[in-house]
């Protein structure tokens, strides 16, 4: 079995995963807000919804997987009938990025 060299593991940059589900009607945040120095990736688990990306608002259902780019407001609404459940996987970009790959040089080199 081969490890994988710590400073080529893409997946210890992710900053967070969550699961969450909304309620019918409900909102995942109370407000639209921005993530600066992170990407973000959501996946539709279950239910019906729309999601606002910046300026623009697109219907989401389940399987669906959404792209939001550094410093875009952004929120997910339940629009259906059922609990919308959506996976949010948050990875640095730009200097959070750089913050993280000076941090594990740092663990690396210990």
């Amino acid at each position: 079995e081969t490890e994988t060299p710590p400073e080529r593991n893409c997946l210890s940059t992710i900053q967070f995963v969550h699961h969450m589900l909304i309620p019918p009607g409900g909102r995942h945040v109370a407000e639209l807000h921005i993530h600066p120095d992170a990407e973000e990736i959501v996946v539709v688990t279950r239910g019906c919804g729309m999601a606002q990306i910046g300026k623009e608002t697109v219907e989401v259902r389940t399987e669906d997987v959404v792209h939001i780019p550094p410093n875009t407001e952004h929120e997910f609404r339940n629009t259906g009938e059922d609990m919308l459940g959506v996976l949010f996987i948050c990875v640095p970009t730009g200097e959070g990025l750089d913050k993280l790959a000076t941090a594990q040089r740092g663990e690396i080199q210990n």
